[in-house]
Formats: structure tokens, C-alpha cells, sequence
């Protein structure tokens, strides 16, 4: 880890450290594309890499400098979406009622919030008993295809 690095930010990386993270994935979703389809990558695949890659970079951008409400449920909805394609509906529903935060908050708050949700050992017990994680099971349909 270094002083310029954007990848790896130390813990309390400043605002500025953060915006400069934003704009790489940004400028990576807009360029990366033409490079993905001329190796021969499916156009499934790249449009997968390019949502995840603008959703992150607009995460990044609406938790650092806000937006509208609904910027945040697209952004998140968008992420779910290219994360776990194939959440059963019981995932789905718990998502959008995540999601009913964000739409009554600012996007700086909501994101507050989820990480101090993420820290807190009640939430990730009761998510791990009750509703835990899906897992990424298009990932595995293509290893075993692949193989």
C-alpha cells in the first residue's frame, strides 16, 4: 500500500483520496467495453462488467457527494441484479424492503447506514440464520459448464 494507491484505501482515507477512487471505474465502464468485445468476451458478459462497473463508481459517487433517492435504489437495484440474477423471490422482497430506506433518505445516509449495518454482529447473526447471503450461483452454472 502506498500514498497514491486508489485500489486499497487505508481505513479514514480522506474525501479527496475517495472521489479520486470514484473516477477510475467510472472511466473503466466507459472504455472498457471495446476491449472486452475485441478479445471476443459475450456481450452478456460485458454488459454484466460494464452495469457492475458504472453501479460501483455511482455508489462510490452518490456516498461521497449525494444525489437523489432514487439514484441509490437504481445504483443498489442494478448491483443486485448483476451480483445474484438468479435470487429466488424471498431475497428479492428482502432487497426491496432494504431499498424502502433509500428511498426516504439521502443517499449519504442510506450509506452510512448500511455500514454500520454491516458491522453490527446482530444484523449479520440474523442474517445468517434467517436470510443469509445468496450465493452466486450463475458463477457456478458456468464453472461446471466449463469444465
Amino acid at each position: 500500500m502506498h500514498d497514491a494507491n486508489l485500489f486499497h484505501l487505508a481505513d479514514g482515507a480522506g474525501t479527496q483520496k475517495l472521489s479520486d477512487k470514484q473516477k477510475s471505474p467510472a472511466a473503466l465502464a466507459e472504455n472498457i467495453s471495446e476491449k472486452l468485445r475485441g478479445i471476443g468476451v459475450d456481450n452478456r458478459v460485458i454488459r454484466a462488467v460494464v452495469q457492475y462497473t458504472e453501479a460501483s463508481a455511482d455508489q462510490l459517487r452518490l456516498s461521497l457527494n449525494g444525489g437523489w433517492p432514487w439514484e441509490t435504489v437504481r445504483t443498489e437495484w442494478t448491483l443486485y441484479r448483476v451480483v445474484h440474477p438468479d435470487a429466488n423471490f424471498p431475497y428479492q422482497l428482502f432487497k426491496m424492503l432494504t431499498l424502502c430506506g433509500a428511498l426516504v433518505t439521502t443517499p449519504r445516509a442510506y450509506y452510512k447506514a448500511q455500514r454500520g449495518l454491516a458491522r453490527s454482529r446482530f444484523y449479520l447473526r440474523a442474517r445468517e440464520k434467517w436470510l443469509p447471503i445468496p450465493k452466486m450461483e450463475h458463477i457456478q452454472k458456468e464453472r461446471r459448464a466449463g469444465s
